[in-house]
């Protein structure tokens, strides 16, 4: 379906600040530039596994390969071949746990090879193959004046096995000092042919209690970016691999993406040992979260049922350092966190690995925040001591959240608050306009003035919480609103001269259920009322809906008519029973009051009642708000006063697809002033943070219920506070910036979730909100292609398609699809706020829809196209190039 339309000149509806950031624009699901785990967004080097090169070992030559050929631990070993020199280096072979080999101890230094088809007996170092060791200490110097040199076998042409070679062959090693570096090098000479294998180089003392450190990736088994180790490897044990407790390695054969994996077996008995795969070391900066994300699968499971129970676990540590120093100087750690996928915290937040002997892969993700005086961080991918089994790991990510938040589309339309528009209000007319000039409750209300029409209209005003008004039973309800008049004309005869606010009931099939519009005149008596009155439909007569689920649908409008003057406030809109005292609750109006933007809405229990000393009196404020703000020209505030346990303050997001089972990342700035307790925040209810709930539609109305649980999240040290920080136990705290995973249930009937930021019962205080987004993890959207993005297929939610071509000189294609009829909106604005054209206003169909934008005698310039359907929102940009 498409249609040809012309330019249409409109009044502003407000400036649109801060409209074109990638992160709100591309708000699409299943879109936006992908990412690979090796690209600058990914803080791991090598975090697909992909690198064909063994960590820590420097090839030379064209005969030094990295292979899986021969291995005596699985998979690799080092293999030197063909004609010339090549050789393997390992420049620094001390890591991390240890500053030095002892000096004044008998070492043992040594490895495992294989060899094939070799020259025999060489008389010169050209034609042997050759494992040399060299040990410096702090200055640089060599402690034994030279390199320690061992032949391997040459013999005979093969060996036939593995064949241990060490020093013993040439006297006993003692350093004269404390050795802080070694460099091990395994050689060919130029003249020498045939095949050698390396496997397995180990440096050990004699004396058991003498531990002389050891060397990470000796078993040449992991790529670049990663190290491994175990506690009794330098022990060299003969009877490996049979009998050794645990396998990591590299894998070619079950990755889930690209070529390679990594792989970790555990075979020995429960509590001897645990298999770990080490990152490399990652900058950090104290105070902002960190997203990490892997993915894992699992076969051959001891003890399934077990599986998540104390050590018989699998997940990950993440340790913090003071330094980001390798080798023996790069120790400095300085606590870490555990993260077991046991349940330990909410299954929503951190999920359980299925109980089951064999997993599929899954994606696991979760947010850390480093601990104070950190500046740099590792992972470790762990099957703690009682796992025994097979674990396949792939798709590292490590990336600070802003970095995701800034890459990826954020599923929110007004995640910013910078759309200056109320939610769920639609303005006709140019004296139709949204201000903080008056309002009862802070800090908006509607205003009508100016010459000629104009109006405000909520199409939808029944929201989520009940089907229909009465929510049940039937009392005798009245609706109305407070109103406020400044030097309007007096006491007119026609509509034409009045204003008016005006409210429509309507049943399942759209009938009107009461006749016709309940239309309430704004007192015009005399020029100005000074202050807000109540107008209300008790006047004319009761309203009693004729069944409990009678009006599905309820439509408000506030209108000025063609020959009125002066100007009209209106805020707090309600709708209540006549009779408290009668049972039945009739529903409730969102943003009745107009105070918060486009994309989010907020309820009170106690609303209705229309208290009349509000807003002194009133137990919270939710607005929009421009004095305060992160970013851009608005945030929200919330406002509580000090009763505990009267109320809590909560602003709500419109409702966003999401994939059931599949991570979400939401991330916020936030900040507090004027807390009454501040010791007390972080404590049951006096706390502040969120909730996030799952939905089984994308509706609004009163069709949109659908609720199916969710999880609150307080900022108060029920989780880990490297998981979910406290908020900072002061009066007032400036801007910081929190984030978590989430995880919706693995339900096929979930399709949508919303955010609820909100300030639990007992607290007191001012909180300000700012750049909200809800980042969808799932599938591949963190990897492959920093080239443009491709369409992935999006069956059963709204999409907003790119315009093509784009830019454009006149004429412009722009699509969009409906997963259910709606009644749909799709205008064209600048970039002051003035809406230039109007393509589509009406009900459409399910399906794909195609409409032309003729540009006619519009300048050059950028501009947005929005899409309005039902409670959704859609915006992208074009160029106009002429």
């Amino acid at each position: 379906m498409w249609r040809t339309v012309q330019p249409w000149r409109g009044p502003a509806w407000g400036v649109v600040a801060f409209l074109l950031s990638a992160s709100w624009a591309q708000a699409q699901q299943g879109w936006g530039h992908l990412l690979s785990p090796e690209s600058s967004f990914n803080l791991l080097s090598n975090g697909g596994f992909e690198l064909a090169r063994p960590a820590y070992w420097e090839p030379s030559g064209a005969g030094a390969t990295w292979t899986s050929e021969r291995a005596r631990t699985p998979n690799y070993s080092l293999k030197l071949s063909g004609s010339g020199a090549a050789s393997w280096t390992q420049r620094e072979a001390i890591r991390n746990w240890t500053p030095r080999f002892p000096g004044n101890a008998e070492l043992v230094v040594g490895g495992w090879v294989w060899m094939e088809n070799v020259n025999t007996n060489p008389t010169t170092d050209a034609g042997k193959f050759q494992l040399v060791f060299e040990f410096f200490d702090r200055q640089g110097r060599n402690l034994l004046g030279g390199p320690l040199v061992i032949d391997l076998p040459q013999q005979q042409p093969s060996t036939g096995r593995w064949v241990q070679v060490s020093n013993e062959s040439i006297g006993p090693l003692i350093l004269p000092g404390d050795a802080t570096s070694a460099r091990i090098t395994f050689r060919k000479g130029a003249s020498a042919v045939g095949t050698a294998y390396l496997d397995d180089v180990f440096i050990r003392a004699r004396a058991q209690n003498v531990w002389p450190g050891d060397i990470f990736n000796a078993n040449m088994d992991v790529p670049e970016g990663w190290y491994y180790w175990w506690n009794n490897f330098s022990a060299g044990q003969s009877d490996w691999p049979q009998n050794q407790p645990f396998v990591v390695t590299a894998t070619t054969a079950g990755m889930r993406r690209g070529s390679r994996a990594l792989q970790m077996i555990k075979q020995d008995q429960p509590g001897q040992t645990e298999a770990v795969a080490i990152s490399q070391r990652m900058p950090v900066t104290v105070g902002e979260p960190y997203l990490v994300s892997f993915w894992m699968r699992y076969e051959n499971v001891a003890n399934p049922d077990r599986i998540g129970t104390q050590n018989h676990n699998v997940g990950l540590t993440v340790l913090w350092y003071n330094n980001l120093q390798g080798g023996a100087a790069g120790w400095g750690e300085i606590g870490g966190l555990d993260i077991r996928l046991n349940g330990d915290y909410n299954p929503m937040v951190i999920p359980l690995a299925p109980r089951q002997a064999s997993a599929g892969w899954t994606q696991y993700a979760f947010v850390v925040y480093p601990r104070e005086g950190a500046v740099g961080m590792e992972i470790r991918l762990r099957q703690w001591h009682d796992f025994k089994g097979t674990t396949y790991w792939d798709d590292v990510v490590v990336a600070k959240v802003s970095d995701v938040v800034a890459a990826l589309p954020n599923l929110l339309s007004n995640g910013g608050f910078e759309i200056f528009r109320p939610a769920y209000w639609e303005p006709s007319g140019a004296g139709a306009t949204w201000t903080s000039e008056r309002y009862r409750t802070p800090n908006y209300s509607l205003k009508l003035s100016g010459s000629g029409a104009a109006s405000w209209t909520q199409r939808e005003a029944v929201r989520n919480w009940v089907e229909g008004i009465p929510g049940w039973r039937n009392p005798e309800i009245e609706v109305g609103g407070w109103v406020w008049t400044e030097n309007v004309n007096t006491n007119p005869t026609t509509d034409a001269g009045k204003f008016q606010l005006v409210f429509e009931f309507f049943d399942a099939q759209g009938r009107d259920v009461l006749g016709g519009p309940v239309i309430l005149d704004v007192p015009q008596a005399q020029a100005s009322t000074g202050g807000w009155v109540e107008i209300s439909s008790r006047r004319l007569g009761p309203i009693i809906f004729p069944g409990e689920k009678a009006a599905r649908r309820a439509r408000i409008t506030f209108r000025k008519g063609a020959n009125a003057t002066g100007t009209v406030y209106l805020d707090d809109v309600f709708i209540r029973k006549v009779n408290p005292s009668v049972e039945g609750w009739p529903g409730d109006f969102f943003n009745a009051n107009m105070d918060v933007p486009e994309g989010w809405y907020y309820w009170w229990l106690d609303f209705p009642l229309g208290k009349s000393d509000w807003p002194q009196n009133q137990p919270f404020v939710v607005t929009l708000n421009e004095a305060v703000k992160f970013q851009g020209s608005y945030s929200v505030r919330m406002t509580k006063r000090d009763r505990p346990g009267a109320s809590e303050a909560v602003v709500i997001s419109q409702r966003v697809p999401i994939t059931p089972g599949q991570p979400v990342l939401v991330s916020y700035r936030l900040r507090h002033d004027g807390v009454l307790n501040p010791d007390s925040i972080g404590l049951g209810n006096y706390n502040v943070g969120l909730t996030a709930l799952w939905y089984t539609n994308l509706q609004g109305g009163a069709a949109g219920w659908g609720e199916r649980g969710g999880v609150d999240v307080r900022l108060n040290g029920d989780y880990n506070p490297m998981v979910i920080p406290l908020a900072p136990r002061q009066a007032s705290a400036d801007w910081r910036h929190y984030a978590i995973v989430f995880y919706p249930p693995a339900d096929p009937q979930i399709v949508g979730m919303e955010l609820r930021l909100r300030q639990w019962h007992n607290f007191s205080g001012t909180t300000y909100w700012d750049n909200v987004a809800i980042v969808p993890l799932g599938g591949d959207r963190l990897f492959v292609s920093n080239q443009d993005p491709v369409q992935l297929e999006v069956p059963e939610h709204l999409y907003l398609h790119p315009n093509y071509p784009n830019p454009f000189r006149l004429e412009t294609t722009i699509r969009f699809e409906l997963p259910r009829s709606e009644y749909v909106r799709l205008e064209v604005y600048n970039l002051l706020g003035q809406r230039v054209a109007v393509l589509v206003e009406g009900p459409m169909p399910t399906g794909r829809h195609e409409v032309r934008f003729h540009a006619g005698a519009l300048p050059s310039g950028v501009y947005l196209y929005r899409l309005e359907a039902g409670d959704r929102v859609e915006v992208r940009k074009m160029t106009l190039l002429k």
